[in-house]
C-alpha cells in the first residue's frame, strides 16, 4: 500500500524490476529515485513537456537535475535543440577531438567517427579486455593497449608491473619512465636503474643530466678513461715519470776499459 496515494502498488521481486535506478525494498515495492514515480519507477518528471522526437531520441532521467532529458538513440550523438548532433562542446568529442561551430567533431589523426570514437589499429591489436583497453596514443597516432592499472605495462597480452630497480617507475604513452635514486642511472640495456661505480678509489660517483658518469677519486688515485679511479703509487709516496728525471741507468758511471780488464784478471779462479 502506498500511504501517500492510498493505492495498492504492484510488488517487485528484485532491483531488476525497478526502472531508472530504483531499488526493490524489504516490503517488495520499488523505492524510486528523485524525479521518477510509478509502481516500477517508470514515470519520469518533465518528459511530457519535452516532447523528445521519438524517431531519434528518448526521454531519460537526468539524475543531477532530477528531471527528464532527451537522449539520442545513436550513442555517438548528443541532443541539441530538437536534433541529434555530434557535439555541443569539446567534451563531447573523444580522444582529444574538438567541437566546431557546426556541431561537428574535428578529430585527431588516427581517430574517426562522429565523435572521434574510432581509434586506428585497435581491431588488429585485440587487447586483452580483462586487464586492458585500447587507447589512443597521440604521439604514435594509433591505438595502444593500456592496462587498467596504470602502474603496469601491457606486454605479451598481459600486464606487467613497472620496475626500475632503485628508482620511481611510471608509464606514459606506453613507454616506461624511470626516475633513479641519487648515484643510480637508468641503463637501457637492463631497463633498470644501475649503481654508479668509479672503482676502488672512488670518493664520489654521480651522473649529470645526460647520464654521463662523473667520478671524484681519493688522494693517490687518478681517473682512467674518465670512468674509473685507479692507483698511481705504491707505498706512501707518489712517483711520476718525468722525462727530465735521471733514471737508474743514467746515474751509473762507466768504468775505464783498462781498469775493467785488470778487475777480470784478479778475479779469475
Amino acid at each position: 500500500m502506498d500511504s501517500s496515494r492510498n493505492l495498492c502498488r504492484t510488488s517487485c521481486s528484485s532491483d531488476v524490476d525497478c526502472d531508472n535506478g530504483g531499488t526493490c525494498d524489504s516490503n517488495k515495492v520499488c523505492s524510486c529515485k528523485k524525479g521518477t514515480s510509478g509502481d516500477f519507477c517508470d514515470i519520469i518528471e518533465g518528459c511530457n513537456e519535452l516532447k523528445c522526437p521519438e524517431d531519434i531520441s528518448e526521454c531519460v532521467l537526468d539524475e543531477k537535475s532530477g528531471r527528464g532529458a532527451c537522449k539520442c538513440k545513436d550513442i555517438n550523438k548528443v541532443y541539441l535543440n530538437g536534433k541529434c548532433v555530434a557535439c555541443r562542446s569539446d567534451g563531447d568529442c573523444k580522444n582529444k577531438g574538438t567541437c566546431g561551430s557546426d556541431n561537428l567533431c574535428s578529430c585527431k589523426k588516427g581517430t574517426s567517427g562522429d565523435q572521434c570514437q574510432t581509434i586506428a589499429g585497435c581491431d588488429e591489436l585485440k587487447c586483452n579486455a580483462t586487464v586492458s583497453r585500447c587507447q589512443f596514443n597521440e604521439t604514435a597516432e594509433k591505438g595502444m593497449c593500456q592496462c587498467y592499472d596504470k602502474k603496469r605495462q601491457y606486454v605479451n597480452n598481459t600486464c606487467e608491473e613497472c620496475q626500475c630497480g632503485r628508482g620511481t617507475c611510471s608509464f606514459k604513452d606506453g613507454q616506461k619512465h624511470c626516475v633513479c635514486e641519487k648515484t643510480f642511472v637508468f641503463k637501457q640495456s637492463t631497463g633498470k636503474c644501475e649503481k654508479c661505480d668509479c672503482g676502488k678509489g672512488e670518493e664520489e660517483c654521480s651522473f649529470d643530466d645526460e647520464n654521463n658518469k662523473k667520478c671524484r677519486c681519493h688522494e693517490g688515485y687518478k681517473l682512467f678513461k674518465d670512468t674509473q679511479c685507479v692507483g698511481v703509487f705504491s707505498g706512501t709516496k707518489t712517483r711520476t715519470h718525468d722525462s727530465t728525471e735521471p733514471t737508474m741507468a743514467q746515474n751509473l758511471t762507466p768504468c775505464p776499459l783498462p781498469a775493467l780488464v785488470m778487475f777480470i784478471k784478479m778475479n779469475r779462479f
